[in-house]
């Protein structure tokens, strides 16, 4: 059996479909192109796609992964020219590489994310850079996060890799690296809540945030997926 890993972005017209909306559309553009996917066994066989972490509605990407396993062989070019016609307006594939089987799913490798987020705020450059200071020196970064069944407090801070601002045309911009993955996710809205209540700093609820990149940590470094896969 032959698997394929894909690198896709998320553009502003789909931003607000949802994951499963995604996986979805995805499916439904394969049956198109006419590809030899495999299917799952049991009474209710689909396509066999892995994809890398949830994106949040409303998040833009530029670094998505899925991994298709496939029933014949089928080259990368082959299996591009195919599918790019059939992929909605937003949705485009960038990449591919076929890899070993053996390889680990995304949602296994995946644990570093990294995030730009636009802020509009009450502050100058330096009162920001103050604030990210500030935090960066708490013992806790403590936030409340929701789940279905209670809202509970969370410390972030083991969670944040780097922060920092960027200024991009007449907009302040953070770069947020972040852990990722079943062993802690921190989000970027998160971060952004925790920023606006140091010392009562105004910031209105972000306008733009997009993901710029998914990695997978390894002794010090930070591979792609395509470079993970390949040791």
């Amino acid at each position: 059996m032959l698997k394929m890993r894909i690198q896709f972005v998320k553009q502003e017209s789909v931003r607000f479909i949802s994951h499963l909306d995604l996986m979805s559309t995805i499916s439904r553009a394969i049956r198109r192109a006419k590809v030899p996917i495999a299917f799952s066994q049991g009474f209710n066989p689909h396509h066999l796609i892995s994809m890398g972490p949830a994106l949040k509605v409303g998040i833009t990407s530029n670094a998505e992964y899925m991994d298709i396993e496939f029933a014949e062989k089928i080259s990368v070019s082959e299996f591009m020219e195919k599918m790019k016609p059939q992929m909605p307006k937003g949705l485009e594939l960038v990449k591919a590489e076929i890899i070993s089987p053996q390889v680990k799913s995304l949602t296994a490798q995946i644990n570093i994310a990294v995030y730009m987020i636009r802020l509009k705020t009450n502050l100058e450059k330096e009162g920001i850079q103050e604030a990210i200071r500030e935090i960066y020196k708490q013992d806790k970064i403590l936030i409340k996060r929701q789940s279905k069944k209670k809202i509970r407090e969370l410390d972030i801070k083991p969670l944040l890799r780097d922060l920092k601002l960027i200024e991009m045309a007449d907009d302040f911009i953070l770069q947020l690296t972040s852990q990722t993955g079943s062993n802690g996710n921190l989000r970027p809205d998160e971060v952004v809540v925790a920023l606006a209540e140091y010392e009562g700093i105004e910031i209105v609820p972000y306008t733009w945030m997009h993901r710029k990149g998914l990695y997978i940590e390894e002794k010090g470094r930070l591979l792609t997926p395509f470079e993970a896969a390949k040791i």
